[in-house]
């Protein structure tokens, strides 16, 4: 930090140097966290004793070639009396006990045992001393001078948290005023520079004896604010000899400056307190994650990107575990739950937890989102959008519990694309393969030949997605074989999986690619290759619907409230579009029996189900009208034939006939 920090250096040179003291304070501030104790320690241990540490802990009383360095903390001190006794506990650790607590001290008493210290270190346990001294000073003053033969030029205080001190700040600078103006002792005050305006601001408000800016000028000669960047700590704690973590994180950190730099700097908060318990917390989570799953250095690249946005800005405060566990609610399946965007999401996903929206009007969350939207990281990955999802619960979980359960940890790691799916990975790459360099482009085209050979490729609409593409890259003669024998390939690669291909519509293929100029190149083609899914789907038609049937009702008269209400809304309302399930082919009965069956808030989401399908597609009713009418006609007859009183499960069956006659009642108003 010296070079940022130069004039500082300079300045303390001369302040602690001048032959006749300056007779005031030199107020060191900066925000909280930026390195002002860590600046004053450094600078202090350079003026140290050839080969020795004399700044390592904060009990200082240092054999400095030239300072005795006395560090005290004004957090929480209430009075002068307290502040006293922190000086005389920090003169050395053999003054720290409880025997010393019941003597009383004064501010005259410690700062004449500093002053004759600093005149002369080497006075003994008598005349002067003892005059000022209780019995028990005098007899242990000798122990804290580190021998006769030692000269100290001056003692010098440093006051560190100066703004946390609980009193009135014109009290505080009198305390003070007794070092530098009285006594002659250099001190130096260290103060988080917003705190610390902050309570000058307050007192300025109230009357005082002396006027607060008089007094402070009086006291305090000098005012710096640390400036400390990035790269300055980083070659700090990341130097080879000498690095702040452990082995394992500085191997994983050591080439990581970019990334977390970039992090540091979008944050817009150089907090560097903050950042070091960030180091170390890293240090702390890696070693549950095994050697094995840290070696892929683009995954380390995005995981050490996201564990440092994340952690950083927690400990910023710009989101709590609860806050963030709820923001998580409501962002689950989206990659980001803007403000503009949040109406449309309460629209379309009921699942998304209105009361929360209403709690939050901004997410807390959404800040972290919004500043570090241009770092790569695993939860904001686009590309990846379950893995997203993934990695948003291990964070939720590391937040909440400080820990994240090892084999869930690693198995999350091992099964991604940069482990176990390595070769999905490299696949996915084949969408844009002109964009890849020369060492990713030949392995998305290994993968893409292991696929085909394995026949991994089984989704209908992934095929149609991904050979739209591969059709316009043999157009211009990127593979081995030319454009007809690759066109032949894609064919019998179709053919050949024809009993293992999944069911789906392949006509909705379209939806899940960004159709561009190059598709009207290979129209004919992919035209060509989708009434061949599609005339191989069709004889799996039958048994897909059957099958889906089967599911249908085993999940909707599953008895069990908790799977039925979660699986509700995928079962009933997953089913709308009619090409995906016709309700048309289920069995009346079946249906009745079912319904019965379910738990009552299932019911109730079950004919607002159907009350949607029909409203939003009511082209339907008419395919599905014998449906309809033999559903309502069951239902009747349960509810008429039921013996009375009526029991709730049969009674349901009056919202049912009601939902069903409304739904045939607009089909013939229509009519």
């Amino acid at each position: 930090m010296s070079n940022s920090n130069k004039h500082i250096e300079e300045f303390l040179d001369y302040y602690l140097n001048v032959e006749q003291s300056p007779d005031y304070a030199v107020l060191i501030t900066g925000c909280w966290g930026s390195g002002k104790t860590y600046f004053i320690r450094q600078y202090l241990e350079g003026r140290g004793a050839a080969g020795k540490d004399v700044v390592k802990t904060f009990d200082w009383l240092t054999d400095c070639e030239k300072y005795a360095v006395v560090y005290v903390s004004l957090f929480g001190a209430k009075s002068r009396e307290e502040m006293d006794k922190r000086v005389l506990e920090k003169l050395h650790p053999i003054l720290n006990s409880d025997y010393l607590k019941s003597i009383p001290t004064a501010v005259s008493t410690i700062a004449k045992l500093l002053k004759e210290y600093s005149v002369n270190p080497a006075l003994k346990a008598t005349g002067a001393v003892a005059e000022i001294a209780t019995p028990f000073l005098a007899e242990v003053l000798p122990n804290i001078i580190k021998g006769e033969g030692e000269k100290l030029k001056g003692a010098v205080v440093v006051f560190d948290d100066v703004e946390r001190a609980d009193m009135l700040l014109p009290e505080l600078l009198g305390y003070l005023n007794e070092y530098v103006e009285h006594l002659h002792v250099p001190c130096i005050l260290l103060a988080d520079k917003e705190k610390w305006e902050e309570a000058q601001k307050c007192q300025e408000d109230k009357s005082t004896l002396h006027h607060l800016s008089s007094t402070k000028e009086k006291v305090i000669g000098k005012e710096f604010q640390i400036q400390t960047s990035f790269d300055e700590v980083w070659n700090l704690w990341f130097n080879k000899e000498k690095h702040l973590l452990g082995d394992k994180a500085w191997r994983l950190l050591k080439d990581c400056h970019d990334i977390i730099a970039q992090v540091f700097e979008l944050s817009n908060a150089s907090n560097y307190r903050s950042l070091r318990h960030t180091f170390f917390d890293f240090q702390l989570f890696i070693e549950n994650i095994q050697d094995e799953y840290l070696i892929n250095p683009e995954f380390n690249s995005l995981f050490i990107a996201d564990f440092f946005a994340h952690q950083y800005a927690y400990y910023l405060g710009w989101f709590k575990a609860s806050e963030y566990a709820e923001s998580n609610a409501i962002q689950r399946g989206c990659a980001k739950a803007s403000v503009e965007n949040r109406n449309h999401r309460l629209a379309q996903d009921e699942s998304v937890d209105e009361e929360l929206y209403k709690k939050y009007p901004k997410l807390p969350y959404e800040k972290f989102e919004e500043i570090f939207d241009k770092v790569k990281r695993l939860s904001s990955y686009a590309f990846l959008d379950d893995y997203y999802a993934k990695w948003r619960q291990i964070w939720q979980e590391w937040f909440s519990k400080n820990y994240v359960e090892a084999e869930h940890l690693n198995n999350v790691i091992k099964n991604s694309i940069w482990y176990d799916k390595k070769d999905d990975y490299y696949l996915n790459k084949m969408y844009e393969w002109f964009r890849e360099d020369d060492d990713s482009g030949p392995k998305a085209m290994a993968a893409l030949e292991k696929a085909l050979r394995e026949k991994k490729l089984t989704s209908p609409i992934s095929i149609m997605c991904l050979f739209s593409k591969l059709y316009w890259l043999a157009q211009r003669r990127v593979f081995v074989e030319d454009y007809n024998a690759f066109c032949k390939k894609i064919e019998d690669y179709v053919v050949a999986c024809k009993g293992i291909l999944e069911y789906e519509d392949v006509d909705k293929w379209t939806q899940h690619t960004m159709l561009d100029s190059s598709y009207s190149d290979v129209k004919k083609e992919l035209d060509h290759l989708q009434e061949l899914l599609k005339e191989i789907l069709a004889e799996k038609a039958a048994s897909f619907k059957q099958n889906k049937m089967d599911e249908f009702f085993e999940n909707l008269g599953n008895e069990n409230p908790v799977v039925s209400e979660q699986t509700c809304g995928t079962i009933i309302n997953g089913y709308l579009d009619e090409k995906k399930f016709v309700f048309g082919d289920l069995n009346a009965e079946r249906f009745c029996e079912a319904y019965r069956k379910m738990p009552s808030r299932v019911k109730t989401n079950c004919f607002n189900a159907l009350k949607s399908r029909y409203q939003y597609h009511p082209e339907q009713i008419e395919r599905e009208k014998n449906f309809l009418e033999k559903l309502l006609k069951n239902a009747q007859k349960i509810y008429n034939d039921a013996k009375r009183p009526l029991l709730p499960s049969v009674f349901a069956f009056d919202y049912l006939i009601r939902t069903l006659e409304k739904i045939l009642g607009e089909k013939n108003d229509a009519t």
